[in-house]
């Protein structure tokens, strides 16, 4: 019986220090871009298109403008961004999550809605 309750108590501790973060899911917006005429619609699209997916403890990989970020999202909801295009970078440009209702609002190099494409 003392085994089950050390094990319990460890489980349950260690869910403590494991927060499930808001912003959990995948998420997909569209960037506002300015292209020259004639430019290929695919192109267009994959451009435009972001991409977000936010694993349960917060790690995330952002695609936006086909290049992929990937980090960690504070619980203000700033995104530390660790590699870019998996390498090491630094991002100085800031970058943050605000969640209303069923939607997030990115916040780098401009705004971006996102809907929720999966959930948690």
């Amino acid at each position: 019986m003392g085994g089950r309750a050390v094990s319990l108590l460890l489980l349950l501790a260690f869910g403590a220090c494991n927060s499930v973060s808001p912003f959990a899911g995948k998420w997909e917006g569209k960037r506002s871009l300015d292209f020259v005429p004639n430019t290929d619609p695919s192109i267009q699209y994959t451009a435009t298109r972001v991409e977000l997916t936010v694993s349960p403890d917060g790690r995330f990989t952002l695609v936006d403008r086909s290049l992929p970020l990937e980090g960690q999202i504070e619980p203000d909801g700033t995104l530390k961004i660790e590699q870019m295009n998996g390498r090491p970078a630094e991002v100085k440009a800031p970058a943050k999550l605000s969640r209303t209702g069923e939607t997030l609002r990115l916040e780098f190099e401009g705004s971006i809605e996102l809907r929720q494409l999966s959930p948690k």
